[in-house]
């Protein structure tokens, strides 16, 4: 994952981006989205938290089609 930080910033800097304000600006907006989301999701109760941010158990061919 962090591979994907130095390969964007350094494209933007190999067509003449200022470098500092780049890493700077890409920091503080990750900072700003991460505690707006923490900020959302702190007090949703933990059953209705994996209801939407975790998948359900994987159902089997069985039970997807149980007569064949």
């Amino acid at each position: 994952m962090f591979d994907a930080v130095i390969d964007d910033n350094m494209f933007i800097i190999s067509i003449g981006g200022a470098g500092i304000p780049i890493f700077l600006g890409r920091f503080i907006f990750t900072y700003i989205i991460c505690m707006i989301i923490f900020a959302v999701t702190r007090n949703i109760k933990q059953e209705t938290f994996s209801k939407f941010f975790f998948r359900q158990k994987a159902r089997t061919k069985e039970e997807i089609s149980p007569n064949q």
